[in-house]
């Protein structure tokens, strides 16, 4: 079974975070699209900590834990 894959702040444990990026703005469909996500630190939209890790995430929710995959 493939768990799903979230982030989470290891300072406050929520998972409200935020990453850079960059949108162009598509003609055809009247709308913005994802053009790149930098490489930058996430940022923890709760308390502003750059800690944030990826955690694999059970069907219920549940934090399995930290990945690197």
């Amino acid at each position: 079974m493939t768990h799903r894959i979230s982030f989470e702040c290891r300072a406050c444990k929520s998972r409200n975070v935020k990453q850079d990026a960059y949108a162009a703005w598509d003609e055809q469909a009247q709308d913005w699209s994802l053009a790149n996500v930098f490489d930058a630190d996430m940022v923890c939209d709760d308390c502003g900590e750059e800690n944030v890790a990826r955690i694999q995430i059970a069907p219920d929710g549940a934090n399995l834990g930290e990945t690197t995959e």
